[in-house]
């Protein structure tokens, strides 16, 4: 990943290398908890709006968070969401993602 600055529009952005942020046959193991966690960061929910959602505080949000970026080797929750869409982590469950978050 590296910053690119454009002078034409005076904006940086981030630019992902896809050999950094794929990697093949990847295995992640996350607790139940940190799958409800992983599902909120899809739909971009902050680490308060989650926290009310699973009837939790905002620090074990925080740790839940903290835990899903070190198994994933990823520096922010879009680049885990993203490492995780990439290697296919929600086609195997996105029926019941969407049953359960209907009911919360």
């Amino acid at each position: 990943m590296f910053i690119k600055y454009n002078i034409s529009t005076n904006k940086s952005y981030f630019i992902f290398n896809r050999k950094n942020i794929m990697a093949d046959n990847l295995n992640f193991s996350f607790t139940e908890r940190e799958k409800e966690v992983i599902e909120f960061m899809k739909l971009g929910y902050s680490n308060t709006q989650i926290a009310q959602k699973m009837f939790v505080s905002t620090h074990t949000i925080k740790v839940y968070v903290t835990r899903i970026l070190e198994k994933t080797g990823s520096c922010n929750r879009i680049q885990a969401v993203y490492k995780l869409a990439s290697n296919g982590y929600f086609k195997h469950s996105q029926q019941a993602n969407a049953q359960y978050l209907m009911l919360h």
